[in-house]
């Protein structure tokens, strides 16, 4: 009955020490050659051939539920060898199966990491995603096997990145020489994006800064890296979130990109208010139910909106030493006070605009 109960689960697989020991207390009762025991046999046969049927494999492989189909093949095997005095379990299938399309998982990635820029699904790097999500799973599954494989396709990924910068800077050399430069430095944003993609998939980033900084950034002329910072601004808005993601990271990474960075970040900042950023905030320790962080922003707003609109009239007239003396004379009188700061909101407040202006 328990054997049964196990079998009839739908994660029976994680089960096996379970199932060991139930086949070894079943075989002190009825003894090794009883028909009793050798139908629990063929009912675990059974229920090991489902989980490595076609259809079930197919159906794993279809919804790219490669992580499952992986912890099946990994303890479909433990499980033959734990239970290998009482049944001989045969894994062939699942293990030709899950190879095989560990195989074409893998050329699809190499695909992608070395498709040319001129290719519709140039952008598309799903499948080098999935692998290396997978890459855990596929170093327990075959052991000693992917390192191989991993450095391999690191080799090729890495060969087509710089395929693509000297690529960049012969496209761009010649629009410029035609007059003709929008449509190339657009070019030249989709194929820094996928570089940056491809190697953030496959940890050498470092690499990757280092090879576009000296084989391309240092060589372009700022109008140049402008516009090509413009078309990767607008990628971050692609409907393909790993793209815009990519886009995102690339204008974060290089200082040449620093304009379009900051623009990217008070896009976002600046469609947040303050009350729905208060509203959302998570503390830890949990914050207090109380108005002070309202209050400090008010005060800070107040004096800073104030003080900015002063510079922007005349940064010469403005009264920078008045900005230092009551900068100073608020630190001083808030001193004595560092610990409870929370009873002094509005003071701290007006300090923490005028430190912002003063900045």
């Amino acid at each position: 009955k328990r054997i049964d109960a196990i079998l009839d689960t739908k994660e029976f697989l994680r089960n096996c020490d379970a199932l060991v020991e139930s086949f070894t207390e079943l075989e002190q009762l009825v003894g090794g050659g009883s028909d009793v025991l050798a139908d629990v046999v063929e009912r675990v046969k059974a229920r090991v051939d489902e989980l490595q049927s076609d259809s079930e494999i197919q159906s794993l492989i279809a919804a790219k539920n490669y992580s499952k189909l992986l912890f099946n093949l990994k303890t479909l095997r433990a499980m033959a060898t734990a239970l290998q005095d009482w049944v001989a379990l045969d894994t062939d299938n699942i293990q030709t199966e899950t190879t095989r399309h560990v195989q074409i998982l893998l050329g699809e990635a190499e695909r992608e990491v070395q498709s040319g820029v001129d290719h519709p699904d140039f952008l598309v790097f799903t499948s080098v995603q999935d692998l290396m999500r997978l890459m855990p799973l596929l170093e327990k599954a075959f052991l000693g096997k992917m390192e191989a494989v991993m450095e391999s396709l690191k080799v090729r990924a890495q060969d087509a990145i710089q395929q693509c910068l000297s690529e960049a800077r012969e496209r761009l050399t010649v629009a410029r020489s035609d007059g003709m430069t929008t449509e190339a430095e657009e070019t030249v944003a989709r194929m820094l994006i996928k570089g940056y993609a491809v190697a953030v998939e496959l940890g050498v980033t470092d690499r990757y800064k280092r090879w576009m900084e000296k084989s391309l950034l240092e060589k372009m002329a700022d109008d140049v890296q402008h516009l090509v910072g413009a078309s990767i601004m607008q990628k971050t808005l692609d409907k393909e979130e790993p793209v815009a993601t990519a886009a995102r990271g690339i204008l974060t990474m290089f200082p040449a990109f620093a304009t379009f960075s900051i623009e990217l970040f008070n896009a976002k900042a600046g469609s947040v208010s303050f009350a729905s950023a208060l509203a959302t905030m998570e503390c830890r320790p949990t914050r207090p139910f109380n108005d002070n962080l309202a209050t400090v922003f008010e005060a800070y707003n107040e004096v800073y909106s104030a003080e900015v609109n002063k510079i922007i009239q005349g940064l010469r007239a403005y009264p920078k030493g008045e900005l230092r003396q009551r900068v100073v004379a608020l630190a001083t009188e808030l001193a004595p006070h560092a610990g409870q700061l929370n009873q002094h909101c509005a003071k701290f407040g007006l300090l923490f605009g005028l430190v912002a202006s003063a900045w």
